[in-house]
C-alpha cells in the first residue's frame, strides 16, 4: 500500500509537470526559443521533478548551484562591479563553467556584454524590451528571459530572439493530474 501511494503521487506530480510543461512549449509556440525549468524544485524531487520536464519538451536550466554561476546585482556591487565579479569567475572557475548575468537595466546589459558572459538573462522585461536588448547582444552570448511571465503572457516572448524562456511555475506551482489506480 505504502508502494503504491508513492508511486501514485510521485506520478501525478510528474504528469502535472510534463502537462504544464508541454502546454508552456505549444503556448510559447517558438522555433528558437526554449522553455527552461529552474532550481524550484520539490525538496528530494528535484531529478524527477527535472526529467518530467524533459518528457513535456523543456529543458532543464541546471540542477544546482554547482552547475554555472549565476551573478545577480548584489553579488558584483559586493566586489565593485560586474567586470570585476566576472574576472574573478573566470580566474576560479576556468573556462569549463559558464557565468550568466542576470540584467534589469540597459547599463547592467553593456557591462554583461562588456565582460563577455556565456548568458544575459533579461529579469522581469516585457517582450518589446527583450527584442531590443537581444538586438545588441552578440551571437556569441546566449540569452534567457525569466521573471513575471505566465501562461496568460507567455505567448507574447515569441520572437523576442532569445534563445530561452525559464518558467519557475512548472516546478513550484504544480497541479497534479488526478490519476487513480483501481484493480477492480
Amino acid at each position: 500500500m505504502a508502494a503504491e501511494r508513492l508511486s501514485l503521487n510521485l506520478m501525478q506530480r510528474m504528469s502535472g509537470i510534463a502537462t504544464a510543461t508541454r502546454t508552456a512549449v505549444n503556448t510559447l509556440a517558438d522555433d528558437h526559443t526554449q522553455i527552461l525549468d529552474t532550481r524550484k524544485t520539490a525538496p528530494g524531487l528535484r531529478l524527477f521533478d527535472k526529467y518530467a520536464v524533459r518528457c513535456g519538451g523543456g529543458l532543464n536550466h541546471r540542477m544546482g548551484l554547482y552547475d554555472m554561476a549565476m551573478l545577480k546585482d548584489n553579488h558584483w556591487h559586493a566586489v565593485g562591479s560586474l567586470t570585476a565579479a566576472v574576472k574573478q569567475l573566470r580566474t576560479v572557475l576556468g573556462p569549463a563553467k559558464k557565468i550568466e548575468v542576470e540584467v534589469e537595466t540597459e547599463a547592467e546589459l553593456r557591462a554583461a556584454i562588456a565582460a563577455q558572459v556565456d548568458i544575459i538573462m533579461f529579469d522581469n522585461q516585457l517582450p518589446a524590451v527583450v527584442k531590443d536588448w537581444q538586438k545588441r547582444v552578440p551571437a556569441t552570448i546566449q540569452t534567457e528571459i525569466s521573471g513575471g511571465i505566465t501562461l496568460n503572457n507567455l505567448h507574447d516572448y515569441a520572437g523576442t530572439g532569445a534563445d530561452f524562456l525559464s518558467l519557475g511555475y512548472l516546478t513550484n506551482r504544480v497541479n497534479n493530474l488526478d490519476i487513480g489506480f483501481d484493480l477492480a
